[in-house]
């Protein structure tokens, strides 16, 4: 009777914990579409450089992210941040 319920209680814990990573694995997915999209450039202004960036995160989200943008006719500016 005892190792019924143990194997119940095991069983009912395994479900509730892949219901939880299904659902942050969900989030890691949506959250790296999200740094994706803030990564890419709007090359149309910046025609005068040719920036080839390349981004790979470690795990699923990673902490970088950059920028370049054309403030005036005469200048540029990055930015590279690691949070």
């Amino acid at each position: 009777d005892l190792s019924e319920k143990l194997e119940l209680k095991v069983e009912d814990r395994t479900v509730k914990l892949n219901k939880l990573l299904n659902s942050i694995q969900k989030d890691l997915s949506y959250a790296k579409r999200i740094q994706k999209d803030i990564l890419e450039i709007n090359y149309s202004e910046i025609k005068e450089l040719e920036i080839v960036p390349y981004y790979s995160a470690m795990l699923e989200v990673g902490g970088d992210f950059y920028g370049v943008s054309k403030p005036s006719k005469e200048s540029y500016r990055t930015f590279l941040a690691d949070v």
